[in-house]
């Protein structure tokens, strides 16, 4: 697959923390010696499982929502196809900026991943359990 777009350059990154910097929890960075030790190497760990929705996809997404809302004042809504996480973030983001989102998500999906979903705000559209359906 061939990449499309413009390179990412330092300043894009620092524009998408000022922008969802206000939303998202500062996560800790953690070390370990003996982590040090065994690779050889100084290992550092970002803790995003502490983040909002319980992942990194919680930043991509509200930058995402925020981008397409600054871009065009038609921005209505959103969707995507999800079974967790990724569909979490995005309803979390859409409520964050007052937006619906909707969430494809396969009948076979964890339950658990669905009640978050519903308790990010996405509605829930349930599917077949792959592409096809």
């Amino acid at each position: 697959m061939e990449a499309t777009g413009t390179p990412v350059v330092f300043s894009d990154i620092v524009r998408a923390w000022q922008k969802i910097s206000p939303f998202v929890h500062q996560t800790p960075v953690l070390t370990s010696s003996q982590a040090d030790e065994k690779t050889g190497r100084k290992l550092f760990f970002k803790c995003e499982n502490q983040q909002k929705t319980g992942s990194f996809k919680a930043r991509g997404a509200l930058n995402a929502v925020l981008q397409a809302q600054e871009r065009s004042d038609n921005v209505v809504g959103f969707a995507t196809h999800s079974s967790g996480n990724h569909g979490q973030a995005l309803s979390w983001a859409s409520k964050v900026a007052g937006f619906p989102c909707y969430v494809v998500v396969p009948e076979t999906a964890p339950e658990v991943k669905k009640r978050a979903i519903k308790a990010y705000g996405g509605q829930l559209v349930e599917c077949g359990p792959n592409l096809q359906d």
